[in-house]
């Protein structure tokens, strides 16, 4: 079960907002062949938990938002399907003896309760015939 949140204020969300920001500037260097900054990134701040917004890159939720925009029907479905083999690797498929037996035991209940029916089928067919007459 998760955890319950507090919402914030959007004066913490700001002041939040503006921490990361100062941070960010702070930490950036810039590289002096092709003036482009350098941010490094560390996957843990200094207390050991793990930094949620690093600020560098869309998270994937944003990416395929992006993406879903521009694709067209073709795309969208040959994704799915790519989703779906993914996920059918991640099921945990029985061994034939289960299926097997598995099978056995449905038929056999199907069998038991079709006679159970048949039996009270006829039984109410006739009580149904002796109340009329």
């Amino acid at each position: 079960m998760g955890r319950l949140q507090k919402k914030k204020t959007v004066g913490q969300k700001k002041k939040k907002k503006e921490k990361l920001n100062s941070r960010l500037e702070s930490t950036q260097e810039t590289d002096g062949s092709s003036g482009k900054k350098i941010v490094p990134f560390s996957g843990f701040s200094k207390n050991g938990k793990k930094n949620q917004s690093s600020g560098k890159q869309p998270s994937n939720v944003v990416k395929s938002a992006k993406q879903k925009q521009g694709n067209s029907f073709l795309d969208q479905t040959m994704q799915f399907f790519r989703e779906v083999k993914t996920e059918l690797k991640k099921v945990t498929w029985p061994s034939r003896t289960q299926t097997v037996g598995s099978t056995i035991v449905v038929i056999i209940l199907v069998i038991i309760v079709s006679v159970f029916l048949g039996i009270v089928d006829y039984g109410l067919g006739n009580l149904v015939r002796v109340i009329i007459r």
